[in-house]
C-alpha cells in the first residue's frame, strides 16, 4: 500500500469495518463527520484509496421478544465487527489524538492477520513505575518515557520488516513532521489514526488510567487538535501521510482490525 498523497480533495467513502497486544506481534460516518476524502492517491505498490476515511456505526443487537416466550426466539445476530483498517507491509501507523483519548487502551484490543510491532509508551512507563517510589510524581520522569518511547519508533522503523503501529498523541504539526521524515528516511507510507474525542472524555481517560497532563500543556493540546479536526472535517489531511482514518472512542470499543496485502 502506498501513494503519492496528492490531489484535490473531493468528497469520498467511509473507511471499512473491522483490529495486537503492546510490545509484541500480532497476528460509517462517525456523528458529526461528514462522508469526505482526498484522493484517491497511488502508492508504490500500485494500490490506490482515499486518503481520508471516517469509521461507521456499529449494528445494535437485536432485542430479546419477552412477551412471547412459547414462540421460537429469533437466531440471534452475530457480535459486531470491530471497525477495519487496511494497511500496507511496511506502512508507519500513527495512533494519535488527545490525551486521554484511549490509544493505548485500543493497542491492547487491536488485531492484525499478520505480525506487526506495536509501541506504547505504557511500555516504557510500567518498568520505571515499578522501580521508582511510590511518591515519585510522574512529570519528574515524564520526558525520559517520551524520549525512550520515541527511540523505539526511529529504532523499530529502521530494523522492523513489517508494519510498525505507535502510539504518539501527533497534535503538534511539527510532532507530525518528525514523523513524516522518520517514514521518508525508512521508506514506510505514513497512515494516521485519529481518535476523536472531546476534552471532557479525554480529561476521564486520564483519570482513568491514573496520569493527569498539565492544565497548559492540555489547553494548548486541545487547540491543536481542534484545528486538525477543522482540516479533517473539510477533506483536507496533513502534508506527507497518505491516509488519514478518523474513529470516535465509542466506535473503537471493540477494537480495531488491521488487514495487509496477502
Amino acid at each position: 500500500m502506498s501513494g503519492t498523497g496528492r490531489g484535490p480533495a473531493r468528497t469520498g467513502g467511509r473507511a471499512g469495518k473491522g483490529a495486537g497486544s503492546a510490545g509484541s506481534h500480532h497476528g460509517g460516518p462517525s456523528p458529526g463527520w461528514p462522508e469526505r476524502g482526498v484522493g484517491p492517491p497511488r502508492r508504490p505498490d500500485g494500490d490506490g484509496y482515499r486518503s481520508v476515511h471516517h469509521g461507521g456505526d456499529l449494528d445494535a443487537y437485536p432485542g430479546l421478544d419477552v412477551e412471547t416466550p412459547d414462540r421460537p426466539m429469533p437466531a440471534s445476530s452475530p457480535p459486531p465487527l470491530p471497525p477495519q483498517v487496511r494497511i500496507g507491509r511496511r506502512d508507519l501507523v500513527v495512533l494519535a489524538g488527545l490525551p486521554g483519548a484511549g490509544k493505548s487502551t485500543l493497542l491492547g484490543r487491536m488485531q492484525a492477520a499478520a505480525p506487526v510491532s506495536v509501541l506504547d509508551p505504557e511500555q516504557m512507563y510500567r518498568p520505571l513505575r515499578s522501580v521508582l517510589p511510590a511518591r515519585f510524581p510522574y512529570r519528574r520522569y515524564r520526558a525520559v518515557v517520551h524520549l525512550a518511547h520515541r527511540t523505539r519508533i526511529v529504532w523499530c522503523c529502521m530494523s522492523a520488516s513489517g508494519p510498525v503501529i505507535a502510539h504518539e498523541p501527533s497534535t503538534r504539526p511539527t510532532t507530525r513532521a518528525m514523523l513524516v521524515v522518520l517514514g521518508w528516511i525508512t521508506r514506510r507510507p505514513r497512515v494516521l489514526v485519529w481518535i476523536h474525542v472531546g476534552a471532557f472524555e479525554a480529561l476521564s481517560g486520564q483519570r482513568e488510567r491514573g496520569r493527569m497532563v498539565g492544565e497548559r500543556s492540555f489547553v494548548r493540546h486541545v487547540g491543536r487538535a481542534e484545528r486538525l479536526r477543522r482540516m479533517l472535517r473539510a477533506g483536507r489531511r496533513p502534508r506527507g501521510w497518505y491516509v488519514v482514518h478518523v474513529f470516535t472512542r465509542a466506535e473503537l470499543v471493540d477494537g480495531l482490525r488491521l488487514t495487509t496485502p496477502s
